[in-house]
């Protein structure tokens, strides 16, 4: 099971009242009119990292695809090779996303006539690592780059020559870019575990429903009935895209974070309490 650490008071983010429009519901003779009040947070447990997931992308551009098919195989078997060296974990290394087309950048050159069309090839290779105990944040932090330093160096030359090893996002996975994705990047991985999501899930709910009560008092007002609705755990922008599908593979029971000393854990739930609007004062 995870350690779970928590911030200041496992902060609630992001709440949001919305009042609803009025709805009409025949019933025999008598036309009721009802409407609702929703308030809407999440809930947020900080947990402690115990796996380092480190992504390279590789992309081999040559003449014909075929060239650019082979040179891809060899850059990809001396990036493998030198992550098992680094002592990935059995089994976690992945390569996957292969795809070999013509080259954007040289095909909008071709049309100009300025430069014969080139092909490009591309995969990702996605390993985890276990974090060393006893290590500081800094030390994790600063192993994590130079490992993806080492693997970058194995990796042809890019237009510019220049590449980072970071993310700037402050989640995931929504807010990373395109070209973030593009990009060497280590992730920090931490276990979920049912105390955690209890936790998170109560933070949750018990925000939403003291909202919603709040603007019932303020408008003078008792609910007639009230419910809940859970948002899903993992929203991505590219669901498409594979890097995501691998970075998070699927798993319900792990998180990822950017941050070396915690991992965020946040469940949303929203609450739609229903009152008829004959019982307001104004």
């Amino acid at each position: 099971m995870s350690t779970t650490m928590f911030s200041p008071a496992c902060r609630v983010l992001a709440i949001g009242l919305l009042l609803g429009g009025f709805q009409s519901i025949v019933r025999g003779q008598t036309t009721e009119r009802t409407s609702s009040i929703r308030a809407t947070a999440t809930g947020t447990v900080n947990l402690k990292p115990t796996l380092l997931r480190l992504s390279v992308p590789i992309k081999v551009i040559a003449e014909t695809g075929w060239e650019a098919t082979e040179n891809l195989r060899t850059v990809r078997q001396s990036i493998v090779e030198r992550v098992e060296q680094m002592g990935s974990i059995d089994g976690s290394l992945k390569v996957f996303g292969f795809h070999c087309g013509p080259n954007q950048s040289s095909s909008i050159s071709s049309l100009r006539g300025e430069v014969k069309p080139t092909f490009a090839a591309k995969c990702f290779v996605v390993a985890d690592f276990v974090l060393r105990d006893g290590e500081d944040h800094e030390e994790t932090v600063g192993r994590s780059q130079e490992q993806l330093r080492e693997l970058a160096s194995l990796l042809p030359k890019t237009e510019s020559g220049r590449r980072s090893y970071s993310i700037s996002s402050s989640s995931l996975p929504i807010g990373l870019t395109s070209q973030q994705l593009q990009e060497p990047l280590a992730l920090f991985v931490a276990k979920v575990s049912d105390e955690d999501r209890a936790k998170a899930f109560q933070i949750a709910i018990d925000s939403a429903i003291r909202e919603a009560r709040s603007t019932f008092k303020g408008l003078g007002i008792e609910p007639s009935s009230m419910s809940f609705s859970q948002s899903p755990e993992y929203s991505s922008l590219r669901q498409a895209h594979p890097l995501e599908a691998a970075l998070i593979r699927g798993k319900s029971d792990e998180v990822s974070g950017i941050y070396a000393d915690q991992v965020p854990y946040t469940v949303r739930v929203s609450v739609s309490g229903q009152f008829e609007p004959a019982d307001m004062k104004w």
